[in-house]
């Protein structure tokens, strides 16, 4: 028997929550959910292995213990006002921007706050998933000539992302500012 205990709502990791879904239809990962639980193996979501439940009562239940946890918190940029209200690391605007309330814990639910200009700091693929994110947001808000920026310390040739989502980026009218990287975050009145 296999047992896979999950942090988030709906199994499925990544594939569910990381990559949106205009990459990848959700539907045919709940398929694969479906049929690994058709042949047996059991999710318990909304739990989180060291939170809900510890290894030391995992290794005294099962015969064998494998942690999976992936790497569901990004780098910070380390620059000063990133924890500013606007500012979003990947993964929560990723999520929040792609998912239904339904399949999102109670922090993440919500779409991000956006405006007519949204800037993406990065220059891979989790960069180019946030910027094509961010300008179906803006479409869906009605600011049908959003301006979205991704700054990239490199060249365009040095770039991380894949090219054909670099491509779809350009065709969504992103623009890149490359050998550029913000030093600091400056607030407003808001």
């Amino acid at each position: 028997a296999v047992v896979v205990y999950e942090d988030w709502p709906k199994a499925g990791g990544l594939l569910h929550y990381g990559i949106p879904s205009f990459k990848l239809d959700k539907g045919l990962v709940q398929k694969k959910i479906a049929f690994l639980e058709s042949i047996g193996v059991k999710f318990i979501c909304n739990t989180r292995v060291g939170r809900d439940i510890q290894v030391d009562d995992l290794t005294k239940q099962y015969d064998a213990v494998f942690l999976g946890i992936g790497a569901p918190v990004g780098n910070k940029v380390k620059l000063p006002g990133e924890d500013l209200p606007g500012i979003y690391q990947a993964t929560e605007f990723l999520v929040r921007g792609n998912l239904p309330p339904e399949d999102l814990p109670a922090w993440a639910q919500g779409l991000p706050e956006i405006g007519k200009h949204v800037a993406v700091i990065g220059g891979g693929d989790t960069s180019i998933d946030c910027v094509r994110t961010a300008r179906r947001l803006q479409v869906q808000h009605g600011f049908e000539e959003g301006v979205v920026i991704d700054y990239y310390r490199g060249t365009e040739f040095e770039i991380r992302a894949r090219e054909d989502d670099l491509l779809h980026a350009k065709e969504e009218e992103v623009h890149y500012e490359f050998l550029a990287s913000p030093i600091r975050f400056i607030p407003d009145e808001q």
